[in-house]
């Protein structure tokens, strides 16, 4: 891979099993957008619990990871890796 200054790739990979490497450890991401309903929001304060271990144990079990998840006032966004088809 070309580097310039301070570590900056071009995005030049001249190296075949570099590039094999990258495109077999590639995995597809998933953003998913949605909002709890008043039920579950009720449901988090009785109980509240850590929707990010659960959410990273599921995906987990897909053979993927969770890269990003954001809550706020009953939405959630998640940003997750995993394989294709998962």
């Amino acid at each position: 891979m070309e580097v310039g200054k301070r570590g900056a790739s071009y995005g030049r990979v001249h190296d075949n099993a570099a590039i094999a490497a990258m495109e077999e450890e590639a995995m597809p991401i998933y953003i998913t957008r949605g909002r709890y309903t008043r039920e579950a929001i009720k449901g988090m304060i009785v109980k509240p619990e850590d929707r990010y271990e659960s959410l990273s144990r599921h995906v987990a079990r897909t053979g993927g990871r969770v890269l990003s998840y954001f809550m706020t006032f009953g939405d959630f966004l998640t940003v997750i890796e995993a394989p294709g088809g998962a």
